[in-house]
């Protein structure tokens, strides 16, 4: 759900990610994170807050530690879209309470030396079939950029 529409289709402001991280409700910020591609975390981290002039971005004090925005870890994943017209860049929210991951059936495990014959080795492959949907839409909000 979308939970703030950015004013620039280039840039993301302070104040935009505060509107973000209030567009879930209070129980579902509980536990909630960050979630967004790199190359938004760089612009994220260069973000200073108005009246002081510090940075929002708050690094992990400890390597088992994340990041953190306003309180909340910050994960990056490859997938998410970069800033542009109309993508979403950011993702806030309770991902425990609000998405479903499972694995559908077993792993299933092959192996062959066919190709490998005249060296004595064997190739071995694990194929694990996942899938995931988010289960409740009050739990999870994204920023969209203009």
């Amino acid at each position: 759900t979308a939970g703030v529409t950015a004013a620039s289709a280039t840039a993301i402001t302070a104040n935009e990610i505060i509107d973000l991280q209030h567009s879930v409700t209070a129980p579902y910020r509980i536990g909630a994170s960050w979630v967004m591609n790199d190359s938004t975390l760089k612009a994220v981290r260069k973000l200073t807050d108005s009246g002081t002039g510090a940075y929002v971005w708050q690094p992990g004090l400890r390597a088992d530690a994340p990041d953190q925005l306003l309180g909340a870890p910050v994960y990056t994943d490859t997938n998410m879209e970069e800033i542009a017209t109309g993508k979403k860049t950011i993702v806030f929210g309770n991902f425990e309470r609000g998405y479903f991951a499972r694995i559908a059936g077993g792993v299933r495990v092959e192996s062959t030396n066919a190709d490998k014959w005249t060296t004595d080795l064997v190739s071995t492959r694990f194929i694990v079939r996942g899938g995931g949907c988010i289960v409740d839409t009050n739990a999870l909000r994204h920023l969209v950029q203009a």
